[in-house]
């Protein structure tokens, strides 16, 4: 509201710095006159997906291989063939296909046709559908309804020719681009799509691009899915892209039928993440403030090797940090550790990275989202023992959860321990998780971590660091909700303590050590056994005399 009402004048439109991140793409932005926090909207861009700007292709040979084997196979047999390409957000699924349509143009022999569906709302339900029919029949945004049904009349007589099959086509071509969401019954739109495709399909090769099929609605979807098996013999190459999710939303994804394949769009390796981010970072031509802060030689490697865990090994998401680095957002000395800069690199998440992952997150069920928030406060490592301390859970209820994680490719399996049932896992990616512990309350992540300190203050032989770390985050994330910290201190200080003397009793003198220290720092200067504290933090600490076990009543609530 402060945005709003700080505009002043008419036709400005006005956005925060996390909502100029986000929309960096689609739109250009010049810093505001009048307010230091802020960004005026200057002018809209169509940035050409996965085109120019998107760095070198990267480990995608055998996609592209197999794309072309199966275009060569169409042509051949005459007959219709779906592939599917799976993959998360950013993986590169687009650029791929762009590159398949650019070698589809310089080779000749086929037409390509692509439908994106950009929309995140229910107004355009069958954008890729439309964009088919405007890209073939060579309809703009800015043709006005005359001028739409004219071409839509050359380019289905062009196929048809006149009559009454013609003008049917006609009219339900144009309620697809018209009425959109409107539509009453989709079936004869639907038919007639099909035989728009079937028509062209006639004439020469054709491939049709849908993209981003898992934003679609079921009866979209079941379409596309029949599209192969009921266009006939003709060669038509019907290409889909989709998340993960899609494979387990519709069972014709998870299943297999005749003419179809499906392929897996892995993330890239460290090696060739690391070749990109070099790219990025030195291909672009920089202003003389981005110079400043634009690493080379030993620095750039530096950056790449500090940036390349954070990418995972996804080309957007490599994109998104670069642009950072170009913004001044993240120093490049930090991420290098140049003497001088501050300790460690500060890596902060780009707004369109964490919008993407949030959006997967969103897949989840209740259940689900519960226990991969409650395994983000565990850490990089978590397993299925803990989850139940912190959600109270039933072990059943814990495994289907997980399992349904590691489908959606968010936590992997790491080790398994000597208990059979005992398993490790981890997240599949850093972001995930800090994403996911982002949105839980600061109050509730202050409980969950005075839940895990005190768990594993119950169990022997745990780390203390562990255990010191979990009570800080406790004691931190209290205070900023505005908590009572002094009782959430004392229990952190018996806790450690009482980790001192259990360390200090399996002859463990530096765990010992390290727990009676970490005890001082949460120690009020009113805790009766704070002389003793200090007495048992001193290096001459021996097993001969170990200091008495003091009372400690856990809590399994901060209230």
């Amino acid at each position: 509201m402060r945005l709003l009402f700080g505009v002043g004048r008419c036709a400005v439109v006005r956005v925060s710095e996390p909502v100029r991140q986000a929309c960096a793409h689609e739109f250009s932005f010049a810093p505001s006159k009048s307010d230091a926090d802020a960004h005026d909207v200057i002018a809209s861009r169509k940035a050409e997906l996965g085109g120019r700007g998107a760095g070198p292709l990267m480990q995608r040979d055998r996609e592209l291989r197999l794309l072309d084997q199966l275009l060569d196979d169409v042509r051949r047999r005459g007959r219709p063939h779906l592939v599917t390409l799976l993959g998360e957000a950013g993986v590169g699924k687009s650029r791929i296909l762009h590159e398949f349509r650019r070698a589809i143009r310089e080779r000749g022999g086929a037409r390509c046709l692509v439908g994106c569906n950009r929309s995140f709302g229910p107004d355009s339900p069958y954008a890729s559908l439309e964009g088919v029919v405007r890209s073939y029949a060579g309809i703009t945004d800015a043709d006005g309804p005359a001028e739409l049904t004219n071409k839509l009349r050359v380019a289905v007589t062009g196929l048809v020719g006149t009559g009454p099959i013609a003008s049917q086509l006609v009219k339900n071509l144009r309620d697809l681009l018209v009425q959109g969401a409107g539509l009453a019954d989709t079936k004869p739109v639907f038919a007639a799509w099909r035989r728009l495709v079937q028509e062209i399909a006639a004439r020469e090769p054709l491939v049709i691009i849908l993209e981003d099929l898992n934003r679609v609605d079921d009866v979209l979807l079941k379409f596309v899915g029949d599209m192969a098996e009921l266009a006939g013999m003709l060669p038509l190459l019907l290409v889909v892209t989709g998340r993960l999710e899609l494979a387990e939303r519709d069972s014709y994804w998870s299943g297999g039928r005749r003419n179809a394949s499906t392929m897996s769009i892995d993330p890239l390796s460290r090696s060739a993440t690391h070749t990109l981010l070099s790219d990025l970072l030195t291909r672009a031509e920089p202003t003389e403030a981005q110079r400043q802060n634009t690493p080379t030689g030993e620095k750039l490697a530096a950056v790449c090797a500090n940036l390349v865990d954070q990418v995972g090994g996804n080309p957007l998401f490599a994109m998104e940090y670069v642009r950072l680095v170009h913004d001044g957002a993240m120093s490049t000395r930090a991420l290098a550790g140049e003497p001088g800069a501050a300790a460690g690199p500060n890596v902060p998440v780009p707004q369109k990275v964490h919008n993407i992952i949030a959006t997967r997150l969103d897949t989840l069920s209740p259940a689900e989202k519960a226990v991969l928030y409650d395994a983000a406060v565990l850490g990089d490592s978590f397993c299925r023992q803990t989850l139940a301390v912190l959600g109270d859970r039933e072990a059943t209820s814990i495994e289907e959860c997980l399992d349904t994680l590691e489908r959606h490719d968010l936590v992997r399996r790491s080790r398994f321990g000597v208990d059979l049932g005992h398993v490790e896992y981890t997240f599949t990616h850093s972001l995930v998780r800090e994403v996911a512990y982002s949105r839980l309350p600061r109050a509730l992540r202050a409980d969950k971590h005075m839940l895990a300190a005190e768990w594993l203050c119950g169990m022997s032989g745990e780390p203390v660091g562990l255990m010191a770390h979990h009570y800080k985050e406790a004691v931190e994330h209290a205070s900023y909700a505005g908590l009572d910290t002094r009782d959430i201190a004392r229990r952190a200080c018996d806790g450690l303590i009482q980790a001192g003397h259990q360390a200090l009793a399996r002859g463990a003198q530096r765990t010992a050590l390290h727990g009676y220290r970490a005890a001082l720092d949460f120690c009020p200067p009113d805790h009766p056994q704070l002389p003793e504290l200090l007495r048992w933090s001193r290096d001459d600490l021996t097993e001969a005399n170990p200091p008495p076990r003091p009372k400690v009543t856990p809590s399994a609530s901060l209230g």
